[in-house]
C-alpha cells in the first residue's frame, strides 16, 4: 500500500513536470494545458489528478488565462480583427471578461488596421 501512494506521488509531481515544462516555452490556457496532459496521462493517471495539477499551477500563478489572453490577443491582434480573437480566446476556454479585458488591452481595432495598411504600403515604417 504504502508503495502505491509513494507511485501516486511520483505520478503527480511527473505531470507537474510536464505542466512546468508546457508552461517554461509559452502561455497556455487552462483547457488547452488540460487537454494536452490528458493526452499525456500515463498508467495509473486520472483526468482528476490533471485538475488538481493545474489548481497548484495556478495557485502558483504558472498558469493563468488572463495572462494566456494578453499574450495572444498582443500576437496576432496585427493580423486579425477583434471578433476573430474574441472567438479563437473563447474556443480556448477563456471566459468572456477576460476576452474583453485582452480586446481593451489591444488598442482600438480600427487604428490597428489602419496602421497594418501604412505598413503594407510603405508609407509608415516602425
Amino acid at each position: 500500500c504504502r508503495y502505491d501512494v509513494e507511485e501516486k506521488v511520483v505520478l503527480t509531481a511527473s505531470l507537474m513536470a510536464r505542466g512546468i515544462d508546457a508552461l517554461s516555452r509559452r502561455e497556455y490556457s487552462r483547457k488547452e494545458l488540460r487537454e494536452k496532459l490528458v493526452h499525456a496521462l500515463e498508467e495509473g493517471q486520472s483526468a482528476a489528478e490533471v485538475d488538481d495539477v493545474l489548481d497548484a499551477l495556478e495557485s502558483k500563478n504558472y498558469l493563468s488565462d488572463e495572462r494566456y489572453a494578453r499574450s495572444r490577443v498582443r500576437m496576432r491582434s496585427a493580423r486579425y480583427g477583434n471578433r476573430r480573437l474574441a472567438y479563437e480566446l473563447s474556443v480556448q476556454g477563456i471566459g468572456a471578461e477576460e476576452v474583453q479585458e485582452a480586446l481593451q488591452e489591444a488598442g482600438d481595432e480600427f487604428e490597428r488596421c489602419r496602421l497594418q495598411i501604412l505598413r503594407k504600403s510603405h508609407y509608415f515604417l516602425l
